[in-house]
């Protein structure tokens, strides 16, 4: 099962393929007939509801005339936030003396 970070960093390379691909005036047929998936695949890509495989980004990637980097952006913030908010969340469901033993480690 995909974690959050997971799914925020396919959404995330979705939207970038989705910009790039318009930017180069390509039609989802188009870039699907390159790749070799149907258009209703890229859909799910540029949706971040199928997750793209390192081999497809590739062949995007190559298509689109970009770095594969490109598509990751600055994803030290994505697992950052993710982590936090994990933490927080762990944090809200302890007793109140564990919360405080916590904030004591902490200063």
């Amino acid at each position: 099962m995909p974690t959050n970070t997971h799914k925020i960093l396919n959404i995330q390379i979705g939207h970038r393929i989705r910009k790039q691909r318009k930017i180069c005036n390509k039609s989802q047929t188009d870039l699907a007939e390159v790749i070799g998936v149907t258009f209703q695949q890229i859909q799910k890509y540029e949706n971040g509801t199928n997750r793209v495989s390192a081999a497809t980004l590739y062949s995007i990637a190559k298509v689109l005339e970009l770095s594969i980097t490109y598509f990751y952006g600055d994803v030290a913030d994505i697992i950052e936030t993710s982590e936090l908010e994990c933490i927080v969340t762990r944090f809200n469901k302890l007793s109140y003396e564990k919360k405080m033993a916590f904030l004591q480690l902490l200063s």
